[in-house]
């Protein structure tokens, strides 16, 4: 929207652009804005040659995790879909052994190639910050794109979890393919919502992995706030 100056959505905008699976990119209306879940070493070239503006979408592990755990759940293939248990899911994952891999593992990455790339445009969109306050994130993302801020209260307000559920909400034929019938790619959107699914142990668990792997990380501090981690010793 903030690209082509506009409030209309785009249906197959993250589906088409979607760098994780092999496709020819030449198809791809030039200039590309191209979605990845990849690590750095998997990035085109191009990226780091030509300076290309990455922007990093982070969010809260706790909420990304059960996000996962419910979209890994309801995958059609069985090859794909995860049958056990929540507490199985998260054991998996601090692990090491979800083909995802681990959420502190991406961020560094990410943060170790914009540090080595001095003159990369980095611009990190925060999920919390951007539920918290839409309008100026957008407007922030707008600058940083090089965009006009002019259409970023109308941006916001197409964009609320709950216009877009309505919007793109609706499972279209790939969805079909990818999901059972209790799949959705648009679920809560909530902030929190880990809250609901981690016990008391669990979640010491997982903090106890956050703190000892995300030391030195600034990217990852971002996130701390809402993770309600106990106090440093």
């Amino acid at each position: 929207m903030v690209l082509n100056q506009t409030t209309e959505f785009k249906a197959d905008c993250f589906a088409t652009n979607l760098l994780d699976i092999p496709r020819d990119l030449d198809l791809v209306p030039s200039p590309r804005n191209l979605v990845t879940h990849l690590r750095p070493r998997h990035f085109p070239a191009q990226v780091a040659k030509r300076n290309v503006k990455l922007i990093y979408i982070i969010r809260n592990p706790k909420d990304v995790l059960v996000s996962m755990y419910h979209m890994n759940s309801r995958f059609s293939y069985d090859t794909w879909r995860f049958r056990g248990s929540w507490d199985e899911f998260l054991k998996m994952h601090l692990a090491g052994d979800l083909p995802i891999g681990l959420w502190w593992d991406h961020v560094k990455n990410v943060e170790k190639f914009a540090k080595s790339h001095p003159n990369l445009p980095v611009h990190i969109f925060q999920y919390e910050k951007v539920r918290a306050q839409p309008v100026e994130e957008i407007r922030k993302l707008c600058h940083f794109l090089g965009h006009s801020d002019i259409l970023a209260e109308k941006i916001a307000q197409v964009t609320r979890f709950d216009n877009m559920k309505t919007k793109l909400g609706k499972i279209t034929a790939m969805e079909k393919l990818v999901f059972n019938e209790k799949g959705v790619v648009l679920r809560k959107g909530q902030i929190g919502d880990w809250k609901n699914c981690f016990s008391r142990d669990q979640r010491e668990r997982f903090d106890r992995a956050f703190e000892a792997n995300t030391v030195g990380s600034e990217w990852a501090k971002k996130v701390r706030a809402y993770m309600d981690l106990p106090p440093a010793s």
